[in-house]
Formats: C-alpha cells, sequence, structure tokens
C-alpha cells in the first residue's frame, strides 16, 4: 500500500521556482529550444476532467513562463482561452 506525501505549499512554491530558474537557463543557452517548450506545453495542458486545482496551477505556473518567455505569450493565452486547443484527453496522446 502506497503511502500518500503531503506537500507543503511553500515546498511547492520553491521546487516550482527552482524549475523556473533551470528552464529559463536552459532556453539561455538553447534559444531555439522555445519551440519544443510551446509544443510540450500544449501537449501537457491538463484536460477539463482533471481537478480545479491542477488546472489553475499549470495556468499560474505557464503565465509566469511568459514573463521570461515573452514569444509564448500568445500561445498560452490561447491554450487557457481556447478550448479546442487542447487536443488531449487524460493519458490519449
Amino acid at each position: 500500500m502506497e503511502e500518500k506525501v503531503t506537500v507543503g505549499e511553500s515546498d511547492r512554491e520553491s521546487a516550482f521556482q527552482a524549475i523556473h530558474k533551470t528552464l529559463r537557463t536552459l532556453l539561455e543557452a538553447h534559444p531555439t529550444s522555445v519551440s519544443v517548450l510551446r509544443n510540450v506545453v500544449g501537449d501537457k495542458f491538463p484536460h477539463k476532467v482533471f481537478a480545479t486545482p491542477v488546472q489553475a496551477s499549470y495556468i499560474k505556473q505557464l503565465l509566469f513562463m511568459t514573463s521570461y518567455v515573452p514569444s509564448l505569450r500568445k500561445d498560452a493565452l490561447e491554450l487557457i482561452i481556447d478550448p479546442e486547443r487542447r487536443c488531449h484527453g487524460p493519458g490519449v496522446r
């Protein structure tokens, strides 16, 4: 039986900050990888059947990402606003 691990909000925020710092560093070193990031962000956008907190967290992190990847803004907003751009259900690729 698996034991559930509870992660505190400050731990989660620290993890997100570390991820964003790493991603920003990678994009600075390899600017052409923005196109790959654009595809991944769209592919991994949570389907509407996922819990609201999951969707809200994804959107929050996506919007923060646009602060250091401005070229991603239009795509990010389209993903958030237009559900037709989200092409997958859970487990569907």
